[in-house]
């Protein structure tokens, strides 16, 4: 349904999302991707095709793609599902973090990429 005012029709049809803004109607999926969780002291790698990982594991986590060529654009958000109790997210420079996160079972993250390799906290659960 529509309401409009005036003598003019409104166009219905979709249109690109441009710079000036857009609306986006419907559902929004993101993508979850299961991560084998093998962090190289302390680096994780998350591949750059979802938004939710499960993290498999419980090692220590103080850098998320903070190479140049793996950083994550500006403003992405991420959500990181822990499977298992135990895994330390640290804060520091490169995690910019309220307080250490200690993963629970069932327990998440989320993070917004500051686009240098810098991720910033927007909540938790655990």
């Amino acid at each position: 349904p529509a309401l409009t005012f005036g003598n003019q029709i409104p166009d219905l049809s979709p249109k690109a999302i441009t710079t000036a803004g857009g609306q986006i109607q419907g559902m929004l999926s993101t993508r979850l991707v299961s991560t084998p969780f093998t962090p190289l002291q302390g680096s994780l790698l998350l591949t750059r095709d979802g938004n939710v990982f499960e993290i498999n594991g419980s090692k220590n986590i103080k850098r998320i793609n903070h190479l140049v060529p793996d950083h994550f654009p500006k403003g992405t958000i991420i959500t990181l599902l822990f499977n298992k109790l135990g895994c330390t997210v640290f804060k520091n420079n490169n995690l910019l973090l309220k307080s250490e996160y200690i993963s629970v079972k069932n327990g998440s993250l989320e993070l917004i990429s500051l686009g240098d390799g810098t991720w910033r906290e927007m909540g938790r659960n655990n």
